[in-house]
C-alpha cells in the first residue's frame, strides 16, 4: 500500500495525496482525539462528493445536510480543523 493511501472502516482503499489525504487523516485524527467514530463514518460521502479539507470552509448548511451531518458538534470540530490546516 502507498503512503498516500487511506484505509477506511470499511476495508476502501482511497488514493489521495496532499490536502484530501490530511482531511482523511484529520478524521481519524478527530475520532481519536473525541473517542468516537463518528468523524471517519462520512469519508465516504466527501470522496462521493469530492471533498477535501480545503473545501469545508466553503459549505453552506444544505451542503453539511447533503453529506448527511446534521449534528451541530461535528460541522464545528470539522470547521475548526479546516481553519487550523489552512494557517
Amino acid at each position: 500500500m502507498a503512503n498516500s493511501d487511506v484505509i477506511c472502516k470499511h476495508a476502501t482503499i482511497i488514493p489521495y495525496s496532499g490536502s484530501k489525504q490530511v482531511f482523511i487523516k484529520s478524521l481519524f485524527y478527530l475520532n481519536h482525539l473525541f473517542k468516537v467514530e463518528k468523524f471517519t463514518y462520512y469519508i465516504e460521502n466527501f470522496v462521493n462528493e469530492l471533498i477535501d479539507v480545503l473545501d469545508i470552509l466553503e459549505l453552506a448548511e444544505k451542503d453539511f445536510d447533503k453529506l448527511g451531518i446534521t449534528n451541530i458538534g461535528i460541522k464545528a470540530k470539522l470547521i475548526k480543523k479546516a481553519k487550523q490546516y489552512c494557517k
